[in-house]
This record gives C-alpha cells, structure tokens and sequence, in this order.
C-alpha cells in the first residue's frame, strides 16, 4: 500500500496531526512524527526516508535586536 515513507519533526500537535493525515492519504508510510528530535534522527538514519519534513522556528528576542 505505501510506496514512500516520510519523517516529520514538528512541535505543534495541531499541524502534526494534519501532515501525518494529509500524508497518509498520498500513500506516505509515516516513519516517525512528533519533537522529539533525537528519535526523528533514528529513524532517519535506521530507515532513510524518502521525505524529511522538519520545522525551525527562529525567535529573535528584542534583546539581539
């Protein structure tokens, strides 16, 4: 049924949740999704998927700036 996997690091549920589904239905075999960056890593490097979605956000506090 899967034909591609993917991992995905996230930290917000709410948009976990929607790639994981939306993936899911394009055939994707969901390797890992969540935060925790140490596990996403595993995965990659055990299971080498074929797509690698990862987050960063970049906060820049008034005190750098």
């Amino acid at each position: 049924m899967y034909e591609k996997s993917v991992v995905i690091l996230e930290a917000n549920r709410e948009l976990l949740e929607e790639l994981k589904k939306g993936l899911s239905e394009l055939s994707y075999r969901v390797l890992f999704a969540g935060d925790d960056g140490e596990v996403g890593l595993r995965q990659i490097l055990e299971h080498k998927p074929d797509l690698i979605l990862v987050a960063i956000n970049w906060i820049i506090s008034s005190s750098m700036g």
